[in-house]
C-alpha cells in the first residue's frame, strides 16, 4: 500500500485505538516498514500522521493552513 491517503486513514484509526486504551497498534508504511506503536510512543505515531497528511495533501493539490503560535504585542 503506497497511497499516503490510505495509509493516513489507517494510521489515524490506530491512533484513536491507542488513545481509547487499546493494545499495541501496528502500522506498515513503505518508508518505515512495520512499526508497532504503544501509549509510550504515541507521539511518534502522531508525527507519522502529520507527515502522511502532508503527503496526501501534496498529491491532491490541497493545502491546509499550518498552525503557528499566536503572539500578542502590547501597543500604547
Amino acid at each position: 500500500m503506497n497511497d499516503p491517503c490510505a495509509l493516513l486513514a489507517d494510521a489515524q484509526q490506530k491512533y484513536y485505538n491507542l488513545v481509547a486504551g487499546g493494545a499495541v497498534q501496528m502500522v506498515e508504511t513503505p518508508m518505515l516498514g512495520r512499526v508497532e506503536y504503544t501509549a509510550a510512543n504515541i507521539d511518534a505515531l502522531a508525527a507519522l500522521i502529520l507527515d502522511l497528511q502532508n503527503q496526501c495533501e501534496a498529491i491532491n493539490g490541497s493545502t491546509r493552513l499550518k498552525r503557528r503560535p499566536i503572539s500578542f504585542e502590547a501597543r500604547p
